[in-house]
């Protein structure tokens, strides 16, 4: 039976694929009319007698998606429904997750994280390959079923088992922080899926300035003014600098406030919309963002975000504010320069470990997943935390 089914569906799917060379194949016609009479025959034949009735519709459907699988292991069909839900699932924020991911060989491959999302913020690079959630095997699950496992409740966390190249298989525990905040001030907010593209800050330091100016600007700009929003919000110093500063001096205008989510915080603490119930008993270092302390001239409100939280002890390094050192983990440089950026970061680390602290805390994602690295390559004893993800832990 199994046979049947691959030949006829590779019937239907010629019926409904137009081939040029199809006025060559003229008398191929009865063949190919044979073949469909067989897989109707078929049809008929499940429909009577299976063990249980199963929907026309998925008997057709999984008919062509043997074809295709019997082709090579990329290829599948998606009726209309599921095509509509792939876009959402697979270039979208799942809920804060932050991940487009696609199906190779049988397991979920990452294909970008997006900027400003805990995927991002949490190191995981394209290329890499998820092998589980919450401990369980992705191989036997489909792309779609493998999504909505990462899907999930906000102020929630999964646990994604990581394969990458060149090292032993590891976990990466993720969590929604900044929804969690805006949740519990009770703000209406929205996510802009797959609409949301990078804001081009990284490429316009990579040289590829006019390319954001042309085409990523205005794109961003006009996804988030269609939604009517009347502000953004973004963790990320970077996209901070980009919406604020940067797509300002292009001529990029946008019709919405533009919020870090230090001023965001600061903005629902005076209006009494959150309050920090929870103390965090323990020392931190503050790292100054390069792109939103020296080049935005914003470093008291990251501050001031943090002493909101009860307990907890903010330590200056040296240098700090100004004179701060760069983590060395923007602008590609480790991608270029893997060595000489680590040990930029190594320095940087080091100021925070003379403090005394037990975590450093940024608001760059770039210096955090760089920070990351550096401490499990080089076993220095420090968390580094995103600053939302240490709000978020005093709700």
């Amino acid at each position: 039976m199994s046979r049947s089914y691959v030949a006829a569906a590779a019937a239907v799917f010629l019926l409904v694929t137009p081939l040029a060379a199809s006025a060559q194949q003229q008398n191929n016609t009865s063949d190919t009319y044979r073949q469909l009479n067989l897989f109707g025959d078929v049809f008929e034949r499940v429909r009577a007698d299976y063990v249980h009735k199963v929907p026309d519709e998925k008997l057709i459907e999984s008919a062509i998606n043997g074809m295709l699988s019997s082709l090579d292991p990329h290829s599948s069909y998606m009726n209309a429904k599921s095509f509509q839900d792939m876009q959402v699932q697979t270039r979208g924020e799942f809920g804060g997750l932050g991940i487009e991911v696609t199906m190779e060989n049988g397991f979920v491959k990452v294909v970008s994280p997006i900027d400003d999302t805990p995927a991002f913020r949490a190191g995981i690079k394209p290329g890499d390959f998820i092998v589980a959630l919450d401990d369980e095997p992705v191989q036997g699950m489909t792309l779609q079923e493998a999504v909505e496992r990462m899907r999930g409740k906000v102020n929630s966390t999964i646990k994604l088992t990581i394969r990458r190249a060149g090292r032993d298989p590891f976990d990466v525990t993720l969590t929604r922080a900044v929804i969690k905040i805006l949740n519990a001030a009770h703000v209406t907010y929205r996510v802009l899926g797959p609409d949301e593209w990078c804001s081009g800050a990284p490429l316009a330091r990579m040289g590829y300035k006019k390319v954001v100016e042309k085409e990523i600007m205005p794109h961003n700009i006009e996804a988030v003014a269609r939604t009517g929003a009347k502000a953004l919000v973004t963790a990320c110093a970077e996209c901070y600098r980009a919406f604020s500063r940067d797509y300002k001096e292009a001529g990029g205008n946008a019709p919405f406030s533009v919020y870090h989510l230090s001023h965001y915080v600061e903005k629902l603490v005076s209006e009494k919309r959150i309050a920090f119930t929870k103390p965090l008993p323990q020392k931190i270092a503050f790292h100054d963002a390069c792109h939103m302390g020296r080049v935005c001239d914003t470093f008291d409100s990251p501050r001031q975000a943090l002493k909101f939280i009860r307990d907890l002890k903010v330590l200056e390094m040296v240098p700090t504010r100004e004179e701060t050192l760069c983590s060395g983990g923007g602008g590609g440089f480790p991608d270029v320069y893997p060595g000489q950026a680590a040990n930029v970061g190594s320095r940087r680390i080091e100021d925070a470990v003379e403090t005394g602290a037990g975590a450093l805390v940024t608001t760059c994602p770039h210096a955090e997943a760089h920070f990351d690295k550096v401490v499990a390559q080089r076993n220095m004893k420090i968390s580094i935390v995103d600053l939302a993800e240490m709000i978020a832990q005093a709700l």
